[in-house]
């Protein structure tokens, strides 16, 4: 059955979507032609229990979606959760913009994931691969499910939590270089712009695995003036540039459109915006925020995470829908303001990040939160752990509410913290 529905209602499943990369490029030409009239054929959308799930036409979505279209003409499907993933598996394989090896090796993967029990030959036929090509990766990938001593976190991460009770080893000295590793920093990324040849490209920075909620960063505004005592982006910034001050790079602008999301790594489309810098200040400039925020607007292939301090600023701001929003609150004395003001905006989702987290925070609203991020304070190696008290508290607050939670890898849980 084919009918308008409003883009609104289009529910985007990241296991839903077949590709390994999505093109910006192809994006903007699939635009271009529908400015002149171009017809395409409709969006594949599965029905599932009224909710409208994409499953074929993610290029074309975004494509609709950079041009402000409020509805858009889709083909109907209706059925179980399973079947709609079933059609994103062979997705693209007869028609639009024939899969890559890749794209096929993305779909036998995640069928594994979805139905480890399953043998080669079911994976083969609802990838539509050779059962040769599903029966070696099946022989290769390690499926394991949830133990004891693990839970479920954001999209699905597994976060281990067997070391509670056990105490911390003094950590090893690090040298400079890999305390920026551990903070998922790129020095190359922290030079200041007359430092950088005119005629490079502006891409996003790949983080390491540290960070997890997010693959990228991308850095057009960095330094702040808050002063905080724990900021490893202020050090990092004085020993290679010698300042912090805020400052505005206009020549990053064009990363989105030059970085192409990789939907095979976690995290593989989201990007954290100034992970150097704080954008939202109340010393920066409103053009700099717009100048930003349109880009997260014509690039609507990533989701963007935004974070900061001044939660009052985010009120102003008009967020498109792949923008997350999130503030800090390290202290109880962020609590009122956090509330106040994340309650007050607009983003697909909102989030709180208690890292460090520096004592016991208990919220009044704990539900105006989709995420908690909680993690432990960095002093050059070493990391100064949060009493496990406050660690729980904050778990109980987000699990109460039914609300996601991201344990950094920073953090660890001692039993014996905790006070009788």
């Amino acid at each position: 059955m084919i009918k308008e529905i409003s883009i609104d209602k289009i529910i985007l499943k990241n296991e839903f979507q077949p590709r390994v990369e999505i093109d910006s490029e192809v994006i903007n030409e699939y635009k271009e032609k529908m400015d002149n009239r171009v017809e395409f054929p409709p969006l594949d959308i599965f029905k599932v229990e009224n909710k409208y799930y994409l499953v074929d036409g993610w290029t074309r979505y975004y494509a609709y979606d950079k041009r402000n279209i409020e509805k858009v003409k889709c083909e109907i499907h209706e059925g179980t959760e399973d079947e709609a993933f079933n059609f994103t598996c062979s997705a693209n394989d007869e028609n639009g913009q024939k899969r890559t090896n890749e794209d096929k090796r993305r779909a036998v993967e995640n069928a594994l994931k979805r139905y480890p029990k399953k043998s080669a030959g079911y994976i083969a036929k609802i990838c539509k691969v050779a059962v040769s090509m599903a029966s070696d990766y099946k022989n290769k990938m390690t499926l394991v499910g949830l133990e004891s001593n693990e839970r479920e976190g954001l999209d699905g991460r597994i976060i281990n939590i067997s070391n509670i009770g056990k105490t911390i080893e003094d950590d090893e000295s690090k040298t400079f270089e890999e305390t920026m590793e551990e903070n998922h920093i790129d020095i190359n990324e922290e030079n200041d712009d007359e430092d950088e040849p005119e005629t490079k490209k502006a891409m996003f920075n790949r983080t390491n695995d540290n960070i997890g909620w997010a693959a990228w960063s991308w850095n057009p505004v960095t330094g702040c003036n808050f002063g905080c005592e724990y900021c490893y982006a202020h050090d990092i910034a004085m020993r290679f540039t010698g300042h912090f001050n805020p400052t505005f790079h206009e020549n990053r602008l064009n990363a989105p459109e030059n970085t192409k999301p990789n939907m095979d790594i976690r995290g593989g489309n989201r990007v954290f915006v100034c992970s150097m810098g704080e954008l939202f200040g109340n010393w920066v400039e409103q053009e700099w925020i717009d100048k930003v925020i349109e880009q997260v607007k014509n690039n609507p292939q990533w989701i963007f995470l935004f974070l900061t301090k001044n939660p009052k600023r985010l009120v102003t701001i008009d967020f498109p829908k792949n923008a997350w929003v999130g503030t800090t609150v390290d202290i109880q004395k962020r609590v009122k303001a956090a509330e106040k003001y994340m309650e007050q905006v607009e983003a697909t989702i909102k989030f709180v990040s208690c890292e460090p987290l520096l004592e016991n925070v208990i919220f009044n609203k704990p539900e105006i939160f989709d995420w908690y991020l909680i993690g432990a304070k960095s002093e050059g190696a070493n990391k100064v752990q949060p009493e496990t008290k406050w660690t729980l508290d904050l778990i109980e607050q987000a699990h109460n509410t039914g609300k996601k939670i991201w344990m950094k890898d920073n953090l660890d849980l001692i039993q014996e913290d905790i006070k009788e």
